[in-house]
């Protein structure tokens, strides 16, 4: 799967949406930018960090931290945050927890394939392998991973999927 790389800098400022329906998501309390970055460079891998754990979503920004290609362009700690910030922003890349205070994970995934088609999904859980990667086939995930091996898997998994 290749990277779909942002063309224009107004498609970062305005998630590829028209004005007309920014304003519709504005008007409707939908459209929110908290936690999100939009002076990224054009040419950054951008990621979307989605777990409703603070320490969780800092350690993996410890663990991308050290890709001078990749960029953080937005957290997220719902599965209503997440679809937020995956329109604002358009990231290449989503990290997204299989267990959100509002809604699975795994039904996050459909949600933010029907704004995001092309958008790499990968699940992350500290669920046991067999749920994981039921979950993971039956959301549509790119792939998924244990929390525990995010400090050594993540990069390898990120690189394997984007080819960047």
């Amino acid at each position: 799967m290749g990277v779909r790389q942002v063309t224009k800098q107004r498609d970062y400022d305005r998630g590829g949406r028209t004005d007309k329906e920014n304003a519709m998501l504005w008007a409707a309390g939908t459209f929110s930018t908290a936690g999100l970055d939009s002076n990224l460079p054009m040419s950054a891998l951008r990621i979307l960090i989605v777990d409703d754990n603070e320490r969780i979503r800092t350690s993996i920004a410890r663990v991308l931290s050290d890709e001078t290609a990749w960029a953080i362009c937005g957290e997220a700690r719902t599965s209503r945050e997440a679809l937020d910030a995956a329109i604002a922003t358009a990231p290449d890349v989503i990290l997204l927890d299989v267990n959100l205070p509002d809604a699975q994970g795994s039904d996050t995934v459909s949600l933010i394939r029907t704004q995001l088609p092309h958008v790499t999904v990968v699940l992350i859980s500290a669920n046991s392998v067999g749920a994981m990667s039921a979950a993971a086939q039956q959301s549509g995930a790119d792939a998924w991973l244990d929390k525990s091996l995010l400090a050594t898997d993540l990069v390898p998994t990120i690189r394997s999927l984007c080819d960047h």
